[in-house]
C-alpha cells in the first residue's frame, strides 16, 4: 500500500513529492546512502539534498521504465582526451543515454572515460552516477521532480 510519507534524516524532515510503497522508501533510503558516499573528490559527503535529488531521479526512472543504453564511443576520442592522458590506461571512451520504453532518448551524455585500472564494483557506481544525473535531468525537464 502506497503512502505518502516524510523521511527524518539527521534531525531534518524530508518532504517527498510522490507517494512510495515501503519497497520504495527502502530503496530510496539506500540509494541516499550510496549517494551520500559518492563525491567528486571522494573525500567529502555529498550533500544530503543532492543525494536526495538523485535518489528520488532513480525511483522515478524506475517508476518511468526508462533505462540507461551504454555505448562504446565511436569517435576518434584519443584527440578528445587531450595531452598528457596515457592512453594505455585508457579501457573505454562510452556515451550514456537515458531512454523510455518506446526508444526516444531523453538525456544523454558522452565522453565517459573508463580506465583499465578501475574494478567492476568502480564501474559499476561510476555508471550509476551518470544514470542518476541523466534521470535527474529527464524528470525536471518533464516536471516529475
Amino acid at each position: 500500500m502506497a503512502t505518502r510519507r516524510k523521511i527524518r534524516r539527521n534531525g531534518r524532515q524530508l518532504s517527498l513529492p510522490f507517494t512510495m510503497s515501503a519497497s520504495e522508501r527502502a530503496a530510496l533510503a539506500r540509494g541516499i546512502k550510496f549517494f551520500r558516499e559518492m563525491s567528486p573528490d571522494g573525500r567529502h559527503q555529498m550533500p544530503l539534498n543532492e543525494a536526495m535529488k538523485f535518489a528520488k531521479a532513480e525511483l522515478i526512472a524506475e517508476r518511468e521504465g526508462w533505462t540507461a543504453r551504454w555505448e562504446e564511443e565511436v569517435e576518434a576520442w584519443e584527440d578528445f582526451l587531450g595531452e598528457g592522458t596515457d592512453l594505455d590506461e585508457v579501457d573505454s571512451v562510452e556515451w550514456c543515454g537515458l531512454v523510455d520504453e518506446e526508444g526516444e532518448v531523453l538525456a544523454a551524455v558522452g565522453g565517459h572515460v573508463i580506465l583499465k585500472s578501475m574494478n567492476s564494483r568502480e564501474t559499476r557506481e561510476y555508471k550509476r552516477v551518470t544514470e542518476a544525473e541523466l534521470a535527474l535531468e529527464a524528470a525536471q525537464e518533464k516536471g516529475l521532480l
